[in-house]
């Protein structure tokens, strides 16, 4: 067997309503396409988050706010999803308003892109 069908089959249906199985299935999943380019680890990462919040919110806050920076990367930086990525990060305010990383990358995301400077025209006489 491999570690997804252990984790991501096997954890996760006889043990529902632990963390463990979704966090190690999203680890196994990242560990198949360490570029994430196959997009096969953001189901996982949004099951986890989903999971962690429902089992103990308080207790994996953490793992929860880790996998939505996850998540908030995985949208900006391979699918150039700017909004997604966002939405994430909002996630991470949801939780934690004081984070400091999650409201600078927000603020980053949201300005509105830089315009290419224009060359000068030349003079044609």
């Amino acid at each position: 067997m491999t570690a997804d069908s252990i984790f991501c089959g096997l954890y996760e249906s006889r043990y529902p309503n632990e963390i463990f199985g979704y966090l190690w299935c999203s680890k196994s999943k990242l560990g198949e396409d360490t570029s994430m380019q196959s997009g096969i680890v953001a189901p996982a990462w949004e099951k986890l988050a989903s999971m962690a919040r429902t089992i103990d919110s308080v207790k994996y806050k953490s793992v929860i706010i880790q996998t939505y920076f996850y998540l908030a990367f995985y949208y900006n930086d391979i699918k150039k999803d700017k909004p997604n990525a966002i939405v994430y990060l909002q996630k991470v305010l949801d939780m934690d308003p004081t984070n400091a990383d999650a409201q600078k990358y927000k603020e980053m995301l949201s300005k509105p892109p830089r315009q290419a400077a224009q060359k000068p025209k030349a003079n044609s006489k």
